[in-house]
Parts: C-alpha cells; sequence; structure tokens
C-alpha cells in the first residue's frame, strides 16, 4: 500500500506540474472546492461511489467541467480510460482513509508503472501492445502492461487459476497469502487468529481457527482440539487429560491408563477387548466372538475351545446319544437330528457302530425319517444244529448232520460162490476177501450211496446227510438278515 500511494503521489506530481497557476480557477465561490484536478479546468471526471467497473473505467463516472474538489473529502486520481481519448484523464472520486482498492485500481487501469516510466503509455487499445513495448494487455481495461499484477479486476468472480481468491478488489493465491480487513498479506509473515493479526514467531502460533483461536506459545503450551492447555496434556471432547495417568477412547471419554483400556472406541477392563459384533468386552485369553451356523447367522462370546451355533455356545462332542444337540459336530457319536442351522435337535445314530454293543442304527424312512438305536439279540438254533452265516439279503441258517452205515462186502465175480470165500478182512490199506480154495484174495465194496472208508482197522461204508431250518429269534422280535450275522431286533 505504501509502494502505491508513493507511486499515486509522483504520478500526481507529474501530472500537476504543467498545471498552470492562473489555470487554478477553484476559490471560494466553488462551495469549498479550493483544489484543482487535472491539467486544466473541464478535463476531469466525478466517480460518486467507489464501484468497480464491470465494463469499463468509466461505468460510474460523469463528466463536469468544474474539476474544482474538496481535499477534505474528495480525492484527486489519475488513470481513468476515456474512449476516444488519448491520455489518462484525472478522476475525482470521494475521500477514503487509506488509498487503497478503487483509486489503486483506477490508477493501475492504465499500466500505473509504464505510465510514469512511459508517458507514451496513454491505453490506446487500437495498437499493439508488443509494437509499443509492452509484454501484456489487461483483460478488463485493455490497458498495456508489463506487470499483470497490476491490472485491475472487475468483481471476485474474475479471480481465476492460482489468483483464484478475491480481496478488496485484487486477486491472490490463497496457498501463500491471505485476506485480512481488505489487504493482503504473506503467510510467511503473517497469520490470522481469533479475529486478530499476528506476526509469524516461533514463539506464537494459533489454536483453533482464524476466528475463534487462540494465540499460544509452543515451546510452552500445547494445542489440542482448538484448546490450549500443558505440554503433558491433551484435549478429550471438552476436557483435558493428563498423558501419563490417562487416555482418551474415542475422542470424547477420558479414562485410567491404570485399570482400563480403550477397545475398539470403546472403555473396556484392563487386558480386555471390545466386540463390536458381540457388543461385549471380554478377555481375549480366556474367551472369543464367534459367527454361528448359516443361514441365520448371530454372533455369541463364547470360551475358547467352544462353538456356537443357534444362539448358544457349545463344546464339541459333549451331547451323548439322545441329548440336545444344534450341530453335528456337538454330538459325540452319530448326528444332530435337527436342521443345521435352523432348529434344534437330538443326537441320533448314523451307522451301527454309533449304538454300541448288541444294539443297530434303525434309519428313518428315506433317510428323512429320525434315526434310532434297537436293542438286538442273536438268532438261535436247536441243540444239535450249527449256525451258519450268508451272504446279504440270503437268512443265516441252521445246519444238522447224520451218518448212516452199511457192512462192507466182498467184490466177486458171476462165477464165484460165496460159499467159498471169506471176509472181509482187515489188513493194512483196503480191506480184502480171502479164497477157500487157494486163489487170489478179492476186494471189498461198500452199498450204492455210501462212502467206503479206509481204516487203520477194519474198513467201513458211511453215507452222511444234512438237514437245514432257519435260525429263530425271541418272541416279540423281529428277525432281521443283514451283512454278516442276522440279527433280532427289538420291537
Amino acid at each position: 500500500m505504501k509502494r502505491l500511494l508513493v507511486v499515486f503521489l509522483s504520478v500526481l506530481a507529474l501530472l500537476t506540474s504543467t498545471i498552470d497557476a492562473s489555470a487554478n480557477v477553484c476559490s471560494a465561490n466553488t462551495n469549498g472546492k479550493t483544489a484543482v484536478c487535472g491539467e486544466s479546468a473541464g478535463k476531469c471526471f466525478y466517480q460518486s461511489t467507489w464501484e468497480f467497473p464491470t465494463n469499463g473505467p468509466l461505468a460510474s463516472t460523469q463528466a463536469n467541467s468544474n474539476c474544482c474538489y474538496d481535499p477534505g473529502v474528495q480525492d484527486c486520481g489519475a488513470g481513468a480510460v476515456i474512449p476516444g481519448d488519448n491520455f489518462v484523464t484525472p478522476l475525482v472520486s470521494p475521500k477514503r482513509q487509506t488509498q487503497s482498492t478503487p483509486l489503486g485500481t483506477d490508477l493501475i487501469q492504465c499500466g500505473l508503472r509504464t505510465i510514469v516510466d512511459r508517458p507514451d503509455n496513454i491505453c490506446d487499445v487500437s495498437t499493439s501492445c508488443s509494437r509499443r513495448g509492452y509484454q501484456f494487455i489487461c483483460p478488463f481495461s485493455k490497458a498495456c502492461t508489463n506487470d499483470m499484477s497490476l491490472c485491475p479486476i472487475s468483481n471476485s468472480t474474475t479471480c481465476t487459476g492460482a489468483r483464484s481468491q478475491s480481496c478488496g478488489g485484487d486477486c491472490y493465491d490463497d496457498s501463500s497469502h491471505f485476506c485480512f480487513d481488505h489487504e493482503i498479506y504473506n503467510k510467511d509473515e503473517k497469520f490470522k487468529c481469533g479475529g486478530g493479526l499476528y506476526e509469524v514467531r516461533e514463539n506464537q502460533k494459533c489454536c483453533g481457527n482464524s476466528t475463534q483461536g487462540t494465540v499460544y506459545n509452543p515451546i510452552r503450551k500445547a494445542c489440542s482440539n482448538g484448546k490450549v492447555h500443558s505440554l503433558n496434556e491433551r484435549v478429550c471432547g471438552r476436557n483435558t487429560f493428563n498423558t501419563k495417568t490417562q487416555g482418551c477412547c474415542d475422542r470424547s471419554r477420558i479414562f485410567d491408563l491404570a485399570t482400563k483400556d480403550c477397545s475398539n472406541n470403546k472403555v473396556v477392563n484392563k487386558g480386555n477387548e471390545w466386540s463390536s459384533k458381540c457388543r461385549k468386552e471380554y478377555n481375549p485369553s480366556t474367551h472369543t466372538c464367534l459367527k454361528g451356523k448359516r443361514p441365520f447367522p448371530s454372533y455369541g462370546l463364547c470360551n475358547l475351545g467352544e462353538k456356537y451355533a443357534l444362539k448358544k455356545c457349545y463344546t464339541p462332542n459333549s451331547a451323548q446319544m439322545g441329548g440336545s444337540c444344534a450341530s453335528n459336530d456337538q454330538c459325540a457319536a452319530g448326528k444332530c437330528a435337527g436342521i443345521e442351522g435352523l432348529t434344534r435337535g437330538k443326537c441320533v445314530c448314523q451307522k451301527d457302530n454309533d449304538c454300541g454293543l448288541n444294539a443297530i442304527c434303525k434309519r428313518g424312512p428315506l433317510g428323512i425319517g429320525k434315526n434310532k438305536c434297537v436293542s438286538t439279540v442273536s438268532p438261535t438254533c436247536p441243540s444239535g444244529w450249527t449256525y451258519q452265516n450268508r451272504k446279504p439279503l440270503k437268512k443265516d441258517r441252521c445246519n444238522r448232520t447224520t451218518t448212516q452205515t452199511a457192512s462192507l462186502k466182498c467184490k466177486l465175480g458171476a462165477t464165484n460162490k460165496a460159499k467159498n470165500w471169506t471176509g472181509p478182512h482187515a489188513q493194512p490199506g483196503k480191506d480184502e476177501c480171502r479164497s477157500k480154495k487157494g486163489n487170489n484174495p478179492k476186494g471189498v465194496k461198500c452199498p450204492s450211496g455210501y462212502t467206503h472208508n479206509i481204516n487203520p482197522g477194519a474198513d467201513s461204508c458211511t453215507k452222511s446227510k444234512t438237514d437245514h431250518q432257519t435260525p429263530t429269534c425271541p418272541a416279540g422280535w423281529d428277525y432281521k438278515s443283514k451283512k454278516g450275522k442276522d440279527t433280532c431286533l427289538n420291537k
């Protein structure tokens, strides 16, 4: 601002140095307007308000032949662009306490620096800027300039790119500067805090924001959540806590580090954890949160080693036959007759071995009905009969074998007379019949259907007969043919 004021005064001195003393027509009869603006009477414009022009620098100006003005309430500026003119026309505007934006903008609109250095820059937009030694042209005033930062703006919506923010009519880059009371400041030099403006120093920072913050010394104090506190404290919610003995859970709850912990944003007893699924705190060394079985799973807190189903914890292999169950693996043997994940049931057999000795597993119809263990006894045979296991689908049977005997006879030819032969005589090997006449011995034979048995003593003739019948069950028991030995089932 000081630089702009100096430049303004230089321009004003340049403009007024050529004013002829005789041309100053201002006197007491001009209603107190004792100062002249412009090179001569009639060459100035009046602007009633400090408005920003939208379609050119003279949108709010009025021509007047009287160039006298009251320096107590008005300022005489330079730089208004008059269409058709080829020089800078002075502009009389309402006075402000500081020579800032509107007056400064008026001066800038024609390239203030260039006016001082090059009086021939008279904002003639019909001539190319580069031809006249300038690098840029201002987008709104169409003035030639070598410094785009000196170009005017029409309103805040015209600030684009890095210079995207507006402050008192000027654009600035909010990554490196900020606006305070219509003035632009460098963030490396100043900062805002609690509505005030402060110098950037090592021992001075803002805790909070620029409108409600508090300035503090970061060497001696700390800042958390917009609150200033001692270095060993922090802010939890609306309260401060000592970081050596306390902690903050979920940014709102203070807890004692000696007896409590924070787990999943919940305050729990020391060593415990919070389960968001089971909605309970638990000791991870003794318990765990488990998900139940589909299709309608829920969560439950169970002892380690347990499982969870149908809203209850259970120990695998703990339910005996006939005991209540929620899952197949809860049964020590067999299976759970309920629909897993939907209904509870009882442990029932799945195979014969599940029923132990003297019982078998009787399965429900088509595998849908409930299985059950049924007591069994072995079928029996009458005394003197033997038991025979047979193939599946064939009943076992009882067998009894009887033996008949017959006498050996001599093997005589048709011409041999029986009275001339003796025997049979026992001897090693086959027995024989002997001749009374001195003829060679004859062999022996058994009747038809009998087997000749050569014995160490006398040979024998035998014939075996086997009888069969089905084994029988006790009264009230059903006979069941099965693989292995058939059985009798208790009705």
